[in-house]
């Protein structure tokens, strides 16, 4: 039931003078509870991200993204994730907040299985 992801990447623009060459890394921990054998699952979990571009001296900027992720409907391959984007240590940037919908379309339509 409970989980942990990892990401690591990088972003390579081709044009350097239009955006930052960055790399990049994610981690998420968290854990899934159901409500009964066919209910809503909820994971709350909290992430970690950090990023840093990739020449001399660049800076390193984290953030903590504390949030849920719950099943909208009963064949559960439509979810909800709501979380808050926490920078660290960096006054300049301000929280965010982050909302996103996940529909897994192979195991249904969008308005199938509620």
């Amino acid at each position: 039931d409970a989980f942990l992801q990892l990401m690591v990447g990088s972003e390579l623009p081709a044009s350097t003078a239009r955006a930052e060459r960055e790399g990049f890394w994610r981690v998420a921990l968290g854990r899934s509870f159901q409500e009964g054998r066919f209910g809503r699952v909820w994971s709350p979990m909290v992430e970690v991200l950090g990023a840093r571009a990739l020449e001399a001296g660049a800076a390193t900027h984290w953030d903590v993204v504390p949030q849920i992720q719950v099943t909208l409907n009963t064949r559960q391959h439509v979810m909800a994730n709501i979380g808050v984007r926490l920078p660290v240590g960096d006054e300049a940037r301000e929280p965010t907040v982050l909302v996103y919908v996940l529909w897994d379309w192979f195991d249904g339509g969008f308005l199938e299985g509620w």
